[in-house]
C-alpha cells in the first residue's frame, strides 16, 4: 500500500480517500457514510493498466458536483526502482471518472469511464476546486524543461463526457538541485559527510482553483541573486481561467539554502496560504516554513515566510517526499490549515499548524 490521499467534500459533506494497493495493481477508493470520518466507510476498487506488473503509482483524487476522478502515473516492473538499476518502464498517465452519486448512495454498480493510458502527460494532478463546478480540472507542467501548464477540463455526463485542453505558457520549468544542509562530522571517517534532500522533479505539488483563479505550485531550480549556483526554489503560478491568461509567474528561494515541496489553499477572501521545506548547509536542519499572500499583494511575491517549525537534525535518507498539504477551513474564512515534514530526528516527522490569513471574506 502506498501513497493514501484524503479530503472533504463540502458540498455533499463527505470524506474521500486514496490509496495504491500494488499488489491488487489497482487503487483502493473509500467514502464515508456521513461527515464523520470515524464512521462507517464503502470501499470500492479501481483497477489500471491491463499489462502484467502493472503499478499505478501516485494517486490523486478529486470531485465536482457530479463527478469523482482518480488520476494515475502507470509503470512497469510493479514500480520496482531498484530491479537491474534501471528504472521501471513509464506507462503512461491515466485516468478513472466515476459518478459522484454512485459512490455516495453506495450503489453496488459504480458507473464510471477510463481513459487509455497516454504517454503524452506526466503526473496530472487533480485541481481543488472550492467555487462550485460540474467540471474536473486536472493541470501538468510534466517533470522538468518545460515552458507551458496543461489544464484538463472534463465536463458533461459519463455517457458523453467533454475534456478541453487548454495550455498556458509559463518560464521553464527546471530539475531542482537536491536541497542542502548542515555538514555532519562522521565519527568513524575523517572527512565530513554531505547529505542531501531528495527534491525529486518538477511536477505539480499542489493546485487549487477559486472564482475563475487557478494556482499552481511545485519544486524548480533557481538562480538567487549574489548566489554561487543553482537552488531548489518554489515556483507559483496564477491563471485567469476566464480571460485564459497567465497572471503571475515567480520562483521563491533564498541565498545558500534550499526550499522545497510546497502545498497550497486559498481562503474564504481570496487570500493564498503555502507550507514549505526548508533546510541550509550552515544554520538550518530540515525545517518548515509558512507565508501568505493577499490578493492585492504585489504582482510575483509572497510575505517573508516564517518559521512554522524549526529542524534539529539532518535527514539521511535522500528520499524526501509529497508530504506537505494545505487547506481551507471553510468555516473561518480566514484560516488555512497546514501540515509539513521536519526532523528532529534522522526519521521524519510531522507538524500541524493553522496559518492565519488575516483577511475575511
Amino acid at each position: 500500500m502506498s501513497d493514501p490521499v484524503l479530503l472533504f467534500d463540502n458540498a455533499s459533506g463527505r470524506w474521500f480517500a486514496s490509496i495504491s494497493d500494488m499488489t491488487a495493481h489497482s487503487i483502493r477508493v473509500a467514502v464515508s457514510e456521513a461527515d464523520d470520518p470515524t464512521g462507517v466507510w464503502r470501499i470500492y476498487n479501481f483497477p489500471f493498466e491491463v499489462r502484467p506488473n502493472n503499478c499505478s503509482d501516485q494517486p490523486f483524487i478529486g470531485v465536482s458536483e457530479d463527478k469523482f476522478i482518480v488520476t494515475v502515473n502507470n509503470w512497469g516492473n510493479d514500480c520496482n526502482w531498484r530491479s537491474d538499476n534501471e528504472p521501471p518502464e513509464f506507462r503512461g498517465v491515466q485516468f478513472i471518472v466515476a459518478d459522484k452519486i454512485d459512490l455516495l448512495t453506495g450503489s453496488g454498480s459504480v458507473g464510471s469511464v477510463q481513459s487509455e493510458s497516454d504517454l503524452s502527460y506526466f503526473s496530472l494532478h487533480l485541481i481543488i476546486t472550492l467555487s462550485p463546478t460540474s467540471t474536473l480540472l486536472i493541470a501538468t507542467v510534466g517533470d522538468f524543461n518545460h515552458n507551458n501548464v496543461q489544464v484538463l477540463y472534463i465536463d458533461g455526463p459519463l455517457y458523453n463526457l467533454r475534456i478541453r485542453i487548454m495550455s498556458y505558457a509559463i518560464q521553464d520549468t527546471h530539475v531542482a538541485p537536491d536541497g542542502i544542509q548542515p555538514t555532519a562530522q562522521s565519527t568513524i571517517q575523517i572527512t565530513t559527510e554531505e547529505p542531501k534532500v531528495g527534491t525529486g522533479d518538477a511536477r505539480i505539488q499542489g493546485a487549487i482553483w477559486y472564482q475563475g483563479k487557478l494556482w499552481l505550485t511545485f519544486n524548480d531550480g533557481c538562480f538567487i541573486i549574489a548566489d554561487t549556483k543553482s537552488r531548489s526554489c518554489v515556483r507559483l503560478i496564477q491563471i485567469d481561467t476566464i480571460t485564459n491568461k497567465v497572471i503571475q509567474d515567480f520562483d521563491i528561494g533564498a541565498i545558500a539554502s534550499s526550499l522545497y515541496y510546497p502545498a497550497i489553499s486559498i481562503d474564504g477572501g481570496g487570500n493564498l496560504g503555502i507550507i514549505f521545506g526548508y533546510s541550509s548547509s550552515h544554520s538550518a536542519y530540515p525545517s518548515i516554513l509558512v507565508s501568505t499572500r493577499s490578493s492585492n499583494d504585489e504582482l510575483n511575491s509572497i510575505k517573508e515566510p516564517q518559521f512554522l517549525k524549526l529542524g534539529t537534525a539532518n535527514e539521511l535518507s535522500n528520499r524526501y517526499g509529497d508530504y506537505f498539504a494545505a487547506s481551507s477551513d471553510l468555516l473561518s474564512g480566514s484560516i488555512i490549515w497546514v501540515a509539513g515534514e521536519y526532523h528532529s530526528t534522522a526519521t521524519w516527522s510531522t507538524y500541524i499548524g493553522e496559518l492565519y490569513t488575516g483577511m475575511l471574506p
